[in-house]
């Protein structure tokens, strides 16, 4: 279990201890910092984006995991990329994070990920973790369909305006 001296400032930003839930609720409300990326490959007219499909799972979704103490954001990132994707990307640009809620084993989690824009180097999805089922290349329409939040789409739309050039899609 984190204590509340557990939280650190990242990039500027400071982090709230965990709470109490609301009443009704059991349990704390424990808040979890993670990272991840968009990886590209190819050409920006018409990119390839790496998506896994973690093990046990039904679903598509980009890499990402926690920070460990110690990491920053982005070399978090780029770890959590190699582990689950199998490749190795270097960050060009920080995206928007996404925040959500989940519960597991009776416990609720404030989850806060860290996006970056990366650009594919080397390795193959094959080469992914243990912790990952599937992890393959898909054209970026593909990509956006597959995905299976709604709130990962949302960054991959935000990365490929960055690379486009253009301002990132407000969220409707």
């Amino acid at each position: 279990m984190l204590e509340s001296g557990a939280f650190r400032p990242r990039e500027g930003r400071a982090l709230a201890p965990p709470t109490l839930s609301r009443p009704g609720n059991v349990g704390r409300r424990i808040r979890q910092d993670s990272a991840g990326g968009v990886v590209v490959d190819g050409d920006r007219r018409a990119p390839a984006i790496l998506l896994i499909k973690p093990q046990g799972r039904n679903r598509w979704q980009l890499p990402k995991g926690t920070i460990d103490a110690g990491e920053g954001a982005a070399e978090a990132a780029v770890r959590e990329v190699r582990e689950e994707g199998g490749v190795d990307a270097t960050v060009i640009a920080p995206l928007a994070p996404i925040t959500f809620f989940y519960q597991m084993h009776g416990r609720r989690f404030l989850k806060q990920v860290e996006f970056f824009l990366m650009q594919y180097r080397s390795g193959s999805p094959t080469e992914h973790d243990s912790e990952v089922d599937d992890a393959q290349w898909y054209p970026l329409p593909e990509a956006l369909e597959r995905l299976t939040f709604e709130s990962e789409r949302e960054v991959v739309r935000e990365a490929m305006a960055r690379l486009a050039g253009a301002p990132a899609p407000v969220a409707s």
